[in-house]
């Protein structure tokens, strides 16, 4: 019961919250009174759940799924003079977009082929340059379908329609959007929020389609409108373009009655899209061959400073030398430098100050700061495996207690010193010393 109350809680205010662009109908205060505890379904995509009492708002067992437009007409008793037929479809095609990430069938619709043609024939969202008899020049989107859709909206005559690309790089982006009433292209944006789409309006990002060619005519594209042909300069007999959002590339796709342009193409920077195509405008880096202007190739390079080759940011490291910190790339750092064990930092081979016997490497700093000489065999060891100021291998057991690691020369330790303060010990160093008893 509490697994199914916290559930209908959290889809409720997921519903709550997709009802909010609607508050002027005054929806909002009617369903968020909770004498129904409406909510989402928890087992139908596209259905809402309510409770008959509150005494079972938290039984899924006793709970009523049903659509948002009948929760509406029939249990709050709304009739059309306080919400409309067609307020009630967009409410509906809004929860569906916004909550399930589905096209209502009286919202969205999903088309390609040859659909996307009569959509531009029918003047479908409204007129362009594209529609009615123009229509024939948009074949190249019909035959790439794996590429190309068209997004139908349609709520009674609010009517949009937008482009959805499928990128080379598996991105989904919708394109600009024709025709339409605001509240419709809040729906519309929102279902393709809900599916993860980019919008070409407001990415920053360089996205590529490769289309196969149609080889006679080309539409007006919008936004993908230069690229260039499988086939340098020869627009008939590549079988495929690629296009680009940033415009660049020697074709261009304006024309308003089928044709394209061939021109030299313009050479963009490929992170901010400034033209570089003047003389020493344009920057690039070994194994790569895209360009990039001066402050963007600034922005995303570095030269190594011991080998000097130029490389990617995210490819260097910061090393510590004689000479301070330097940045190295990563297989310069990889052969000539170590990680500190203790800090993490990376120093200079040359700056090494210990490898123990685990091949753990150390920083003088740190080697200074918990390494010491064992007071017996003088060599180095960590601090936390001294007993008595000795090393593992050169302390022994208390010889009265047998209980506390000790300074072979002290025979007892702190606890056993006050007992047996009048010993005195008799062989030579470094071989066993028997402890005797003198006087009382």
């Amino acid at each position: 019961m509490c697994e199914s109350k916290e559930r209908i809680l959290e889809d409720r205010a997921r519903l709550l919250e997709a009802i909010n662009p609607f508050r002027s109908l005054g929806l909002s205060i009617a369903i968020a009174d909770d004498t129904h505890m409406l909510s989402l379904s928890a087992d139908e995509a596209g259905r809402v759940s309510y409770s008959r009492s509150s005494e079972n708002n938290y039984d899924d067992c006793k709970r009523v799924k049903t659509t948002i437009g009948r929760f509406i007409r029939r249990t709050l008793g709304w009739g059309k003079d306080k919400i409309t037929d067609l307020d009630l479809k967009r409410l509906g095609a809004h929860i569906d977009a916004v909550c399930w990430g589905i096209a209502s069938s009286d919202g969205i619709a999903l088309v390609s082929g040859d659909a996307i043609i009569e959509a531009y024939r029918d003047r479908f969202g409204c007129q362009s340059c594209m529609t009615d008899d123009d229509a024939d020049y948009t074949r190249i989107y019909a035959i790439n379908p794996d590429k190309v859709r068209m997004l139908k909206y349609q709520i009674g005559d609010d009517c949009i329609r937008a482009l959805v690309w499928t990128c080379d790089c598996g991105t989904i982006a919708i394109d600009r959007r024709y025709g339409g009433t605001s509240e419709g292209l809040r729906d519309v944006m929102a279902y393709a929020n809900s599916q993860k789409w980019v919008d070409l309006k407001n990415t920053g990002r360089t996205l590529f389609v490769t289309l196969k060619n149609t080889r006679d005519v080309w539409p007006y594209m919008d936004t993908f409108r230069r690229g260039d042909f499988s086939v340098p300069g020869d627009c008939h007999d590549s079988d495929s373009v690629t296009v680009n959002n940033f415009l660049i590339g020697e074709a261009e796709f304006a024309s308003q009655t089928g044709g394209c342009s061939l021109s030299s193409p313009r050479l963009a920077c490929l992170r901010c899209h400034r033209d570089i195509s003047g003389e020493g405008d344009s920057y690039s880096a070994e194994g790569h061959t895209n360009q990039w202007c001066e402050r963007c190739f600034c922005d995303l390079f570095s030269y190594c400073d011991r080998c000097e080759s130029c490389i990617p940011h995210d490819e260097t490291r910061t090393v510590n030398t004689r000479y301070g910190e330097m940045v190295w790339c990563d297989d310069c750092a990889d052969r000539h430098a170590f990680e500190c064990n203790s800090c993490g930092v990376s120093f200079d081979w040359e700056l090494v100050a210990h490898s123990d016997e685990d091949d753990d490497k150390y920083c003088s700093e740190c080697f200074e700061n918990e390494f010491s000489r064992c007071g017996h065999c003088d060599d180095y060891t960590r601090n936390a495996d001294l007993h008595d100021g000795c090393c593992e291998t050169c302390t022994i057991d208390c010889v009265f207690c047998n209980k506390v690691k000790i300074n072979p020369d002290s025979f007892s330790c702190g606890n056993c010193k006050p007992v047996f303060r009048n010993i005195r010990t008799i062989g030579p160093r470094n071989q066993l010393r028997i402890p005797i008893i003198i006087g009382g």
